[in-house]
């Protein structure tokens, strides 16, 4: 990595020379390169908010004690891919579900009920349906391929896929619309 950010500069124009591109074409896949890994860093980091956000507000309609600050910790956890918020809220739930068995309170059974159901789909389902979209937006990249890349990149990869699995399809993407389609960008 030290190298990386001390020479990073020089290994991109040394890659250029070997590619074989014209300036135009080398420009513009380092320019949509740039916009897909900002896309995929603000879409991680809005997710992460937002995921905060509701969780927090869920723990405060549903009776959870320190809402804000299992949000703050729900939101740092939401940058965690598949895991993330369902570390705070399935454990928030059964935590309310084991009081409402031990107090026999059906009120607290009903609120643990209804709080997984939130956490299951409020807070996971901004995940899973905002996180393609914020990312395909900002990268110019089409939701579909941020989701397939992200499955395929997890399923592949392992953790690390969460982000080089839409990296690397949205750069196919792009690779193929300069060499196949023939793309003037000079």
């Amino acid at each position: 990595m030290f190298y990386f950010l001390k020479d990073g500069e020089q290994l991109v124009g040394i890659i250029g020379e070997h590619m074989q591109l014209r300036r135009g074409e080398y420009a513009y896949i380092i320019q949509r390169l740039q916009e897909i890994l900002s896309g995929i860093v603000y879409g991680y980091l809005l997710i992460g908010l937002i995921q905060g956000a509701l969780g927090a507000l869920g723990f405060f309609l549903f009776g959870v004690p320190s809402p804000l600050f299992w949000g703050m910790v729900m939101g740092f956890l939401a940058l965690i891919p598949f895991l993330g918020a369902g570390l705070v809220w399935l454990p928030a739930a059964i935590f309310v579900l084991s009081q409402g068995l031990l107090q026999d309170s059906s009120w607290l059974i009903f609120k643990s009920i209804g709080l997984a159901a939130y956490g299951l789909f409020i807070i996971s389902g901004a995940d899973n349906v905002l996180r393609p979209k914020l990312m395909g937006s900002k990268a110019k990249i089409h939701p579909a391929i941020i989701l397939l890349g992200i499955f395929g990149g997890v399923f592949t990869l392992g953790a690390i896929g969460v982000i080089l699995g839409p990296l690397l399809l949205s750069l196919t993407v792009v690779l193929m619309d300069v060499f196949l389609a023939k793309k003037n960008v000079a």
